[in-house]
């Protein structure tokens, strides 16, 4: 059995006993994983390559050289050492129709070359798979792509890539920075949530990559930030209930989404539940948990295409649990960000809000799914990190334009979260377009360590994290002085 399906029917029981069946399994805390084992390429050495152009006339030489160095895409460069060499390969693409196998130029070794749309390397040694690593061949840096993806949140990338600083940065001579979305397949999405593929940056809601790196992905914390949200709870207008505390003994909804890698949209209901209840001196023993199953993966919110070409879109994150409501299978429902202004102007004459946890006591019973987190696959910082400091700094650039233009950055933000504008300037509170800035200060630091802690006390981790191991302050505080800006501004 493969050990992603060991690992799947772990997390699987996991779930059912913890979430589901509220059952305590403490003898599963010590079943180990399985392990992944590493799959390697392999190409043509060095030698093998260009030895193959030695066997041809000067034309069809240059050619083979030309593909060979520059990394062009091993289904042409095989098609013409299958035309023009002097021994045939047999090319079979494998059952996914990505890999080609066939004989060495000397017939007595099979080679295996893994092709993928982000091929951009043919030299022996290279990793060329979609997540490939950067490389350099005879000193000179190879070009790298950087794939991006973010949440449908107030971020700096969203302000940065609608103003085209991503391209200014990036314009394709040593790097470029493109939508993950163009890598298609679940595969490349659901990195989005489990940040599995290198190269890649993210910007978005915290609980992913908090449970993306307590899984092992091997990511580098950038930044966080820090902008306030409604956290809001709402009932039928014909319900009866005036108050928060009114609802002693009621149905409060936690949604349960199968198809999600990782339920960031239960643990943040869950947690603003517990703190408006503590906020209430009331508990869970006061209530009773109702579970909302819903059939969504997300995908249609998450990573939309910014610019002129951009589809306006209407989203819906709350609307099952909304229809739960409605239907009087639950008493009251929580949503957050921009959404209960968009369910108000929509429901407004049958709902009705009875607390907002921006309105508590206790600064930590608004952490909810934030500080939003700015993570780059590792490997970036370790093999290029000119290309993660200069990321960071076009993310500072899409911080400041943001701080000195609030409508249109207003507007930015309801086309990246499917809103209206007016959506947005009701749920978020104060100077919410100067606080996109990228930060790993200590208090920001201390917001993340009580995100984690509940995630790890309400059994959404199987393990702590270490966030000192996590971070590269380096990084962002490289960026913050090329940008001659204070750190952590």
């Amino acid at each position: 059995m493969a050990a992603a399906t060991q690992n799947l029917a772990l997390s699987a029981i996991l779930f059912l006993y913890r979430q589901v069946l509220a059952v305590p399994v403490p003898w599963l805390d010590d079943v180990a994983r399985a392990n992944t084992p590493a799959r390697l390429p392999v190409v043509l050495t060095q030698s093998e390559g260009p030895s193959m152009s030695q066997h041809n006339d000067a034309t069809t030489g240059v050619m083979l050289r030309l593909l060979y160095g520059t990394g062009i895409l091993q289904p042409l460069f095989v098609e013409l050492l299958q035309r023009h060499a002097g021994a045939p390969l047999d090319v079979v693409p494998d059952a996914e129709g990505d890999a080609i196998h066939g004989p060495s130029p000397r017939g007595a070794v099979t080679r295996r070359a893994v092709t993928g749309p982000a091929l951009t390397c043919a030299r022996a040694g290279c990793d060329i798979r979609p997540q490939a690593r950067g490389h350099r061949h005879g000193g000179q840096a190879m070009k790298r792509t950087l794939y991006y993806t973010r949440c449908p949140v107030a971020t700096a990338t969203g302000v940065a890539l609608e103003k085209g600083f991503f391209d200014q940065e990036f314009d394709g001579r040593d790097a470029e920075f493109r939508n993950i979305r163009e890598l298609g397949g679940e595969r490349m999405i659901k990195s989005h949530f489990d940040h599995h593929l290198d190269n890649s940056v993210r910007e978005g809601g915290a609980i992913p990559p908090i449970w993306a790196r307590s899984r092992g992905a091997d990511t580098a914390l950038l930044g966080l930030t820090w902008v306030q949200d409604s956290l809001a709870f709402f009932v039928r207008a014909d319900s009866g209930i005036q108050r928060f505390d009114d609802l002693a003994g009621r149905r409060c909804s936690l949604p349960l989404h199968p198809k999600l890698l990782t339920d960031f949209m239960r643990a943040n209901t869950e947690r603003g539940f517990l703190c408006a209840l503590a906020e209430h001196d009331m508990s869970a023993d006061d209530v009773v948990f109702t579970d909302t199953v819903i059939d969504n993966d997300f995908k249609r919110d998450v990573n939309p295409d910014p610019g002129a070409g951009r589809q306006r879109y209407e989203s819906g994150l709350f609307d099952h649990e909304l229809d739960a409501l409605l239907r009087g299978e639950v008493d009251v429902i929580f949503a957050k960000n921009g959404q209960p202004a968009r369910l108000m102007r929509h429901f407004g004459d049958r709902i009705r809000p009875v607390y907002d946890l921006l309105d508590a006591r206790d600064e930590a019973h608004i952490i909810n799914g934030n500080p939003r987190i700015v993570t780059i696959s590792r490997n970036v910082v370790d093999e290029a990190p000119d290309i993660a400091i200069r990321y960071v700094q076009v993310l500072l650039r899409g911080a400041r334009h943001a701080a000195d233009h609030k409508q249109e950055t207003t507007e930015i933000w309801a086309a990246e979260m499917g809103l209206e504008v007016e959506d947005v300037a009701r749920t978020y509170r104060g100077d919410y377009h100067r606080t996109a800035w990228p930060s790993l200060s200590a208090a920001m630091l201390g917001r993340l360590r009580i995100q984690i802690d509940f995630l790890v006390q309400h059994g959404y981790l199987a393990q702590d994290l270490d966030i000192d191991a996590w971070a590269a302050p380096e990084i962002t505080r490289a960026a913050y002085e090329r940008e001659r800006l204070p750190y952590a501004a």
